[in-house]
């Protein structure tokens, strides 16, 4: 899956990003980079993994916000 898609918050607070998930490799990685609101200034990136022993799919990573 290759895809842009949008974190959808209360009001006009919505966060950009992209995924990409290999359901081969059972791994990704998710991004964003801005967006609206209170989220204008969000930052986020992370490694997405499958687990096999709960069947959940796992984000890692970090985010930030920056003042505009």
């Amino acid at each position: 899956m290759d895809s842009d898609l949008v974190l959808d918050g209360p009001g006009n607070n919505n966060a950009s990003g992209h995924v990409t998930l290999n359901f081969l490799t059972l791994s990704g990685v998710v991004t964003f980079s801005g967006g609206t609101g209170q989220f204008s200034g969000f930052h986020a990136s992370v490694v997405v993994t499958y687990n096999t022993n709960d069947n959940l799919w796992h984000w890692d990573g970090t985010y930030s916000f920056s003042q505009g």
